[in-house]
């Protein structure tokens, strides 16, 4: 009877230390996109050479995809922790969420 007993509070501990809490599934989820790559737009200073400032990027865990010289800008990925390095770093103006843009179709009606 013990035995049972032991056995019927340990799988209870067990479910409701993994599965119980209520919001169990939020944490997870927001511990897992903390490790994500998320895309950024870094916009640099005009007294700042570019490449040197995508170098220092680099540096500092920025995965550069593109150096936009004519506007500035170097957009890429990295994780969201590395932003407040990305910031130090002299001749970066601002860091910046990347957010995808559809204009649709050629041709397509204005919505």
């Amino acid at each position: 009877m013990q035995a049972t007993a032991l056995a019927l509070i340990t799988c209870a501990f067990a479910q409701t230390r993994w599965t119980g809490h209520p919001d169990s599934d939020e944490i997870l989820e927001s511990a897992m996109a903390k490790k994500q790559k998320q895309a950024f737009v870094v916009t640099v200073s005009e007294d700042h050479g570019i490449e040197k400032v995508a170098r220092e990027l680099k540096a500092k865990g920025f995965e550069v995809d593109q150096v936009l010289d004519a506007i500035g800008v170097v957009t890429g990925s990295a994780l969201p922790d590395k932003v407040a390095k990305m910031r130090e770093i002299p001749g970066v103006k601002d860091v910046s969420a990347d957010h995808p843009v559809d204009i649709g179709p050629p041709g397509a009606p204005i919505s």
